[in-house]
């Protein structure tokens, strides 16, 4: 035989002796776990979970009432917005007007809309972030298909 066949012979006798000699092989090692202190968690024993109390209502409801008082500006949460050109009873209608505005580079996409159970097709451009860059476009669609159309909110 070979050298290295006797050489690997060689190193299973010695790893079986270890494995009797040690009672365990000697890659194996011991792992202890570490010891973790137990936490106390920011509530004290004997405090409730009940309903919070009166006073933290009451200041509660006091910060509510200020947001109410001041008010708050729909515009500013609506992240995109959206020139809604016209409504059309027919997908036909709707679709001339799309290539007409599709040809002239508009962003233009139709959304159907659902009224007291009768389907409606908005022809809408956009979305675009910037409302005075929409008015821009409102009188441009003006120009080309002679509809003013409103800028709504978009919605996805």
């Amino acid at each position: 035989m070979k050298f290295i066949n006797y050489l690997l012979i060689l190193i299973l006798i010695f790893l079986i002796f270890t494995y009797y000699f040690f009672n365990e092989p000697f890659f194996v090692k011991n792992r202890e776990f570490p010891n973790i202190p137990e936490q106390v968690l920011n509530r004290s024993e004997d405090e409730d979970l009940s309903t919070p109390k009166k006073e933290k209502l009451e200041d509660l409801v006091s910060i509510l009432q200020e947001y109410i008082k001041k008010g708050f500006d729909t515009a500013d949460q609506i992240p995109a917005w959206s020139l809604k050109v016209n409504s059309y009873s027919s997908y036909e209608e709707c679709l001339e007007d799309f290539k007409v505005l599709k040809e002239d580079d508009f962003k233009v996409y139709i959304r159907q809309e659902y009224i007291d159970e009768e389907i409606f097709f908005e022809l809408l451009i956009g979305p675009n972030i910037d409302k005075t860059r929409l008015k821009e476009i409102q009188d441009q669609v003006k120009l080309v298909l002679n509809m003013n159309g409103n800028i709504v909110p978009y919605k996805n």
